[in-house]
């Protein structure tokens, strides 16, 4: 059954809901991450391994996510894995040190293991064709960008009205709801595949893929090591209050959507490379801004 408002199945209806709610949960917390993690006393270098081991963690989990997903029911295993991630949030929120967030950041990634297992699930429900892309579009872009356009600001909030310490809470329990749409999905048997199985190297020996993968890695390193103190820098250079660090989470997610819809509007920018290089350049524009910018107007 198509529902009026989105045009989604049954199921990617409730993955929509779900994913928007994990997504929000995210911005909650992130924006603050860095500057959460140096209050429970780590210095920048430890801020960064926290940060960088919970990167490698992700991959590191999400690597056996396809043999899980051939012993466990998709429901179950999506369930469980999300479970986990709710329970990390909660645990982040009673650490006493910037190192008991380590072990925390395990359980975290466990929960990564779900989304190959969401992605089949959408594609499944939908359909092919165009019905297809359009339930990724919403499902992956449209509501997590929505959601991204309130959870930072939220987050900045909830830390200058109670604590950092109390926005770990308000994720977690946005993980649990999002946990309740996902139960909602119609129970499927594990699908047996059938050919020889194909492995991460076998992919990785054609050309095409290892380019964009390299690509991607050398892009995203970049990227990371430029933003993740931002939120300190803000902090301790310009002295901007957490709130307001928040409200320029949000208004980074709004960014995210009118560049999104530049690429989509500019027949030029269909080119991929040209989209990412538009990207990249915004992302050094902001922090030439940033670092130049005498006078902020955020304070």
């Amino acid at each position: 059954m198509k529902r009026p408002g989105l045009g989604l199945s049954h199921d990617n209806t409730r993955i929509f809901l779900g994913m928007s709610l994990n997504e929000g949960a995210f911005g909650i917390y992130q924006t603050l991450w860095p500057l959460y993690i140096a209050a429970l006393g780590a210095n920048p270098a430890q801020i960064g391994i926290v940060i960088g081991l919970s990167g490698i963690l992700r991959l590191f989990a999400l690597m056996p996510s396809g043999i899980v997903a051939d012993r466990v029911p998709p429901r179950t295993l999506i369930v469980t894995a999300r479970s986990l991630t709710a329970t990390s949030m909660f645990l982040y929120g009673v650490a006493r040190g910037w190192w008991q967030l380590i072990p925390m950041a395990i359980v975290m990634a466990l929960g990564n293991i779900a989304f190959p297992t969401i992605s089949s699930t959408i594609a499944e429900a939908a359909g092919p064709g165009r019905q297809r892309t359009r339930a990724f579009t919403l499902i992956y872009t449209v509501g997590p960008a929505i959601a991204l356009l309130v959870t930072p600001a939220l987050g900045g909030l909830v830390a200058d009205l109670l604590s950092l310490r109390a926005i770990f809470f308000f994720a977690g329990g946005l993980t649990l709801i999002a946990v309740g749409f996902y139960s909602r999905i119609t129970p499927r048997p594990v699908q047996r595949h059938s050919g020889p199985p194909i492995t991460y190297r076998s992919t990785l020996t054609q050309r095409p893929i290892l380019l964009i993968c390299l690509l991607e890695m050398a892009t995203l390193f970049t990227l990371t090591l430029a933003v993740t103190l931002t939120p300190n820098f803000l902090q301790d250079v310009h002295g901007i209050g957490t709130g307001t660090i928040g409200v320029l989470g949000s208004l980074s997610a709004a960014g995210s959507i009118g560049l999104f819809a530049i690429i989509s509007r500019v027949h030029r920018f269909h080119q991929p490379l040209l989209a990412i290089g538009l990207a990249i350049a915004a992302v050094g524009a902001s922090l030439a801004f940033l670092i130049f910018g005498q006078a902020l107007p955020f304070r």
